[in-house]
């Protein structure tokens, strides 16, 4: 069970780290849109190259320091994380109207800016939920939520399943180096 509820604490943070990392880039890169595909190719880059080398490094120090020891190599590599997302400085700096009331703000060239039909209609109709009620309504976007959920869930029972099945098959020459290297 603690298990469990750890893999799922584990979810969320990584849920929420990459939601607030593809906003955070959204932020970054609206300062320069010339260089938007340069800045997301780098960030998709580092991305994914942690994904295609995590396994075989997590797999190389399992054989090294255990798997009991890996819980904590992970959690710390989270704490270091969450360290580093916390030093970011912050990428929409306040303008000087806001929180004053006023609802129009200055924008960049020093005319009025509008909130958008978005935000208008988020504060109209009673907050963030009363938008996603809205989506949850539509069923072709309930048919994609649950296909997107089949998906991931799959994914899961793959990445579950998979180095039990190669251990399995490979017995003695199973090690977890072994086993990262296939997910490599």
């Amino acid at each position: 069970p603690s298990l469990l509820a750890a893999r799922l604490l584990v979810g969320c943070g990584g849920s929420a780290a990459g939601a607030g990392a593809g906003a955070y880039m959204a932020d970054v890169t609206s300062r320069a849109p010339g260089q938007r595909a340069k800045i997301m190719g780098a960030q998709s880059t580092v991305v994914n190259g942690a994904y295609a080398l995590g396994p075989a490094v997590g797999g190389y120090l399992c054989d090294l320091y255990g798997a009991r020891n890996m819980f904590f190599v992970v959690g710390a590599a989270n704490a270091v994380c969450t360290v580093g997302y916390s030093m970011l400085p912050e990428s929409m700096k306040a303008s000087p109207s806001e929180g004053t009331g006023d609802a129009n703000t200055k924008s960049s060239d020093g005319g009025e800016q509008r909130p958008s039909i978005e935000e208008k209609q988020i504060e109209e109709e009673g907050g963030v939920w009363a938008v996603y009620r809205e989506l949850l309504r539509d069923p072709d976007r309930q048919g994609l939520m649950a296909m997107n959920a089949g998906l991931f869930c799959s994914y899961s029972a793959m990445l579950t399943l998979l180095p039990l099945h190669a251990s399995d098959v490979l017995g003695e020459a199973g090690t977890a180096t072994a086993i990262g290297g296939i997910f490599a």
